[in-house]
C-alpha cells in the first residue's frame, strides 16, 4: 500500500496510520507527517529491542532450566528455598535490617 501525501479523510484508515496525518486548517486536508511517522518507527525499534532482550532472557532461562530439567515449580520451590537460607543465615547473624527488607519483600510480593 503506497502512503498518499495528502487525502480529503482519514476515517477509513485503521487508528494507527491516521495518526500519521495532521490536518490542514488552511485546505481541511490530511497531510502525511514524516516527523510523526519517524516518531513512530523510533517507537516500535525501541520496543522491539526491549522485546528482542527479553525473549534473550528467557531464552536463557529456557535452556537452564532444560539443562537440569527442572520445571517451573521446581525453579520457584529452589528460588524459595534459597531465599528461606538467607533469612536463616541473616537471623543466626543478628542482621535485623536484611530480615526487615525479607519481610517487606515477602509481604509485598
Amino acid at each position: 500500500m503506497a502512503i498518499e501525501l495528502e487525502l480529503d479523510s482519514v476515517e477509513s484508515l485503521s487508528e494507527p496510520v491516521k495518526q500519521l496525518y495532521v490536518k490542514d486548517d488552511a485546505s481541511g486536508k490530511f497531510r502525511f507527517s514524516p516527523d510523526l511517522a519517524a516518531n513512530s518507527v523510533a517507537a516500535l525499534v525501541t520496543k522491539r529491542d526491549q522485546l528482542l532482550g527479553e525473549k534473550h532472557k528467557f531464552k536463557d532461562l529456557s535452556t537452564v532450566l532444560g539443562e537440569h530439567n527442572l520445571t517451573a515449580d521446581e525453579l520457584k520451590t529452589l528460588i524459595q528455598s534459597r531465599d528461606k537460607a538467607a533469612e536463616d543465615d541473616a537471623k543466626k547473624a543478628g542482621n535485623f535490617e536484611q530480615l526487615k527488607k525479607s519481610l517487606v519483600d515477602g509481604y509485598e510480593g
